[in-house]
């Protein structure tokens, strides 16, 4: 136990904040709602976990392992249990991290099995670039022992077995399985990785090279050209799964037959829901010297428009354009006069499309549906990957690797002896027939390659779904058909593995992607699965392809429970511990700064509470978003904010700068848990009377940003 007379070292307030960065709770789900568990295969409930269920994971799983020194090794003296990669859950994992205010790229790691007599020792989780932590789905089960601890802390006392419970915890921690006295322990393991690291050792292509089809780029020209034809005033966004250039293109392709002109308009909005749009100012008066930006009479959106239309039509209404995102950095005049150049450029935000004016007369409109299937070939991006040089790819399926920039016959004849015959779905069912379908698949695969960096190039975002490998040899086909639609998926994406072969080529009714690709190379597609598409018969050769299925953050796995609520445990030592630690910091010191803690709003507004019934505490501002352990100065606000309209006729003095909404300055001389704290954005708004409605005055409101946090025993303001 740490004295608490004493403050902590810089290891023990390590120690500390990591376990105060945990996070304990369970899920209230219907215990007669089933939740499946998929083990290699077999699907048992994981809310009734039956004895026959724990005999069958204790013959099929393997004996677990540790690695010391980067090595794969089993010693029953340290650890005694058995593990699985292979599992899956239709529980809704990013919704437990959602609630506990953590976010990631989850890594669903292991499934892990404890019986009466195993137990795991001391140790911490092995180092691994980007990892943030670690996420434990304990499922519903009586048994004694088996309990998670961090020292002598014991996460599971406290903790009602028979329901679904979570933890959440930094693997920095040293922590432990105690042994289980009776009854059986099953886990689910997902490391949660920064987005930035979200694979280990993958390896990212030197180039992405993107691939769009004249022959539909020119159907979507026609039709655009067609659909201008006698009309005014029509909205055309950016096509948002195509690139900067093809957006340009189809730009000045359509500027050639028609007046083209940029507009904005000052909030971001769907394209369907504008009515009203605004022409951009040429910028034509005057100029500083200095800055090359326009000098402005006030820092408003209007001072940068000129005439506004209505808007008529739109192009691409739907989910396909959207606006886009720009600034413009301007001067004010009254800023330009004070000879501040340098301390005073402003810039105002703006979301800009195009209005046509049309004046040509081109071909027949297409109808909706002729447009959504054109919208969705549209989205199809296809491509190659240039590899880095003296980087092997490598291909794990089952217990056997390959480089897959060289598959050898064996590589494929263990692939046609170790996969299964491939299914397809028709009316919820799996459904096998070689005079549909025809090939080889499995679920179960890994590659080192960034899947991620690769969709990042084609514009497109989501979770990321490994779903199958597919192997079609000579003779394997896969007839025309649409994938099944799952909730929230956007996409599929295919990489095809160099291979010369002739035939299984992937097409969209008689368009062939395949067609003029180099099979040598490693290639890509991305589609919309709504499209009809097919694999023509493999004539010679060997195609390997592996699918991802792409979905929508808030849909990425398919029929997902989220539970009714998740509870969250904190335990009071802790707390204490952590209030001990502050109250003897703050004695004999001023003008300490402590943000909002990040990781637990509820620990944060206790603590508040309990320091302002020892120390002064007031409420202080900056002017922009920062880490904690850099401010040097805080200011208090001025009284009367909360009223927009409390400064009377002064209110003009007060509609711009930070400067306006201010009061006291403090200087930081000391600072509370840095790295674990944050700033808090607030705004601040203001109105003043803006002309008159008959006999009724206007008002405009302004609106200023700031960032808030704290400051215990402010001394005397500068």
């Amino acid at each position: 136990m740490v004295d608490k007379k004493r403050k902590l070292d810089n290891d023990e307030m390590k120690s500390l904040s990591d376990v105060l960065s945990s996070r304990v709770g369970s899920l209230n789900i219907d215990k007669n709602k089933k939740i499946s568990l998929t083990v290699n295969n077999v699907i048992m409930d994981a809310m009734k976990m039956t004895q026959d269920d724990y005999a069958y994971l204790d013959r099929i799983l393997n004996v677990a392992y540790f690695r010391p020194k980067n090595n794969n090794d089993n010693d029953i003296n340290i650890g005694k249990c058995k593990h699985t990669s292979d599992f899956k859950i239709d529980l809704d994992i990013n919704a437990i991290l959602k609630t506990i205010k953590v976010e990631g790229f989850i890594d669903q790691y292991k499934l892990n099995y404890y019986k009466t007599g195993d137990f795991f020792l001391s140790h911490r989780d092995i180092n691994r670039q980007g990892l943030i932590g670690t996420l434990i789905l304990l499922l519903p089960s009586e048994y004694t022992g088996g309990e998670l601890c961090f020292g002598d802390y014991n996460v599971e006392e406290n903790m009602d077995k028979s329901t679904l419970r979570f933890i959440y915890y930094n693997g920095e921690l040293e922590y432990s399985i105690t042994k289980v006295l009776s009854g059986n322990r099953l886990s689910l393991i997902y490391n949660i990785y920064d987005s930035n690291y979200h694979q280990k050792d993958v390896i990212a292509p030197d180039k992405i090279v993107v691939h769009f089809l004249d022959l539909h780029y020119q159907e979507l020209l026609d039709y655009s050209i067609k659909y201008c034809e006698k009309k005014t005033n029509i909205l055309l966004g950016y096509y948002k799964q195509c690139d900067d250039a093809t957006n340009n293109r189809l730009l000045r392709d359509i500027r050639a037959k028609y007046d083209v002109i940029k507009v904005a308009v000052s909030k971001k909005s769907s394209i369907s829901s504008i009515s009203k749009v605004h022409e951009l100012k040429k910028y034509s008066y005057k100029y500083d010297h200095y800055l090359k930006n326009p000098i402005i009479e006030e820092n408003k959106f209007s001072d940068l428009v000129d005439e506004e239309f209505e808007v008529e039509h739109k192009l691409f209404t739907t989910e396909d354009c959207v606006l886009m995102n720009d600034e413009i950095t301007v001067v004010t005049a009254i800023d330009y006069k004070r000879k501040s150049q340098g301390e005073k450029e402003q810039s105002i935000k703006i979301y800009t499309a195009y209005l046509i004016n049309p004046k040509f007369h081109k071909r027949r409109k297409s109808d909706s549906c002729d447009i959504k299937s054109l919208c969705h070939l549209l989205n199809i991006r296809s491509g190659t990957l240039d590899l880095p040089d003296n980087q092997q790819i490598t291909l794990t399926v089952g217990s056997r690797s390959m480089n897959i920039m060289n598959i050898t016959p064996d590589d494929y004849a263990y692939l046609d002896s170790n996969l299964d015959v491939a299914y397809f779905g028709q009316k919820d069912k799996k459904v096998t027939n070689t005079e549909v379908r025809k090939s080889k698949h499995t679920k179960t695969f890994s590659i080192n390659l960034n899947i991620k960096a690769i969709l990042k190039t084609i514009n497109v975002e989501g979770f990321i779904d490994q779903y199958k490998l597919n192997y079609y040899k000579t003779g394997d086909f896969f007839l025309a058909h649409r994938d099944t639609n799952r909730q929230g998926l956007m996409g599929t994406f295919i990489l095809l593995l160099p291979s010369e072969y002739v035939g299984g080529e992937l097409c969209f009714g008689d368009y062939n992607v395949e067609e003029n690709m180099d099979k040598s190379t490693l290639r890509f597609i991305y589609f919309n699965g709504e499209l009809e598409h097919s694999v023509t018969k493999v004539l010679s050769g060997n195609r390997l392809s592996l699918i991802y299925n792409i979905y929508d953050l808030r849909y990425h796995q398919n029929n997902t429970i989220t539970p009714a609520a998740i509870n969250i445990y904190f335990p009071d030592e802790h707390y204490q511990k952590l209030l001990d630690y502050t109250i003897k910091y703050c004695e004999g010191k001023q003008n300490i700064l402590l943000g909002y803690y990040k990781h637990r709003n509820d620990v944060f507004k206790r603590l508040l509470n309990a320091l302002e019934s020892q120390y002064e505490v007031i409420q202080v501002s900056v002017d922009r978003e920062s880490p904690i352990s850099t401010i040097k100065t805080v200011f208090t606000l001025r009284e009367g904010l909360d009223d927009p309209f409390g400064y009377g006729d002064e209110i003009d003095k007060y509609e711009k700068d930070f400067d306006d909404i201010v009061q006291d300055e403090y200087d930081v001389r000391h600072t509370l848990f840095a790295e674990h704290c944050n700033l808090t954005s607030d705004t601040v708004t203001l109105s003043k009377e803006d002309g008159y409605t008959g006999n009724s005055p206007d008002y405009k409101e302004y609106e200023i940003e700031h960032y808030t946090a704290y400051l215990i025993n402010p001394d005397q303001a500068i």
